[in-house]
């Protein structure tokens, strides 16, 4: 014999199995939003730092900082789409250890691009671009671990609320 609780246990189940499916295929847009919020903050957080640490002007730390977020929003929306296609698990079920590789191997990816930018606008060698970049690195990986779990978190919430109504 079925019982009510079985029943509503496997209704759950198949609404978030429901949900996780809707969640794990982002939209451009979706994408979009994401990046330009991520890129927005660490502009605020990282312009003034880099402005303080290299003795240079808001001007110039600003530029380089719209700069690199402009090339950081681009690998955002590719790296995320790459990991959406061959990770299963969904974002929400991240435990902490899969939310600091992504963060980690987002990073790695963006140093590849960014590093020369870094190195020509603020007129040092590439060494001392990688040492910045370093400095950064401990600044923006916390950062982007956590901005990340609350988009996933605010995502899934409006899902839930979308799926209920």
């Amino acid at each position: 014999m079925v019982s009510i609780s079985s029943i509503k246990e496997n209704v759950k189940h198949e609404v978030i199995i429901w949900m996780e499916f809707v969640m794990k295929k982002a939209a451009f847009t979706e994408r979009l939003v994401h990046a330009i919020g991520y890129e927005v903050f660490a502009v605020l957080l990282c312009a003034p730092l880099l402005s303080w640490i290299m003795g240079k002007s808001l001007a110039t730390a600003g530029g380089l900082a719209v700069t690199l977020s402009l090339i950081a929003m681009a690998w955002n929306m590719a790296y995320n789409a790459l990991v959406d296609r061959f990770v299963v698990t969904p974002r929400i079920q991240w435990k902490a250890l899969s939310r600091f590789v992504h963060g980690l191997g987002f990073e790695a990816g963006l140093v590849v691009w960014c590093l020369p930018v870094a190195a020509w606008m603020l007129e040092i060698s590439l060494w001392q671009a990688f040492m910045v970049e370093l400095g950064f690195f401990v600044i923006i990986l916390p950062y982007t671990v956590v901005y990340n779990w609350a988009f996933d978190r605010a995502r899934y919430m409006i899902e839930q609320r979308r799926a209920a109504a």
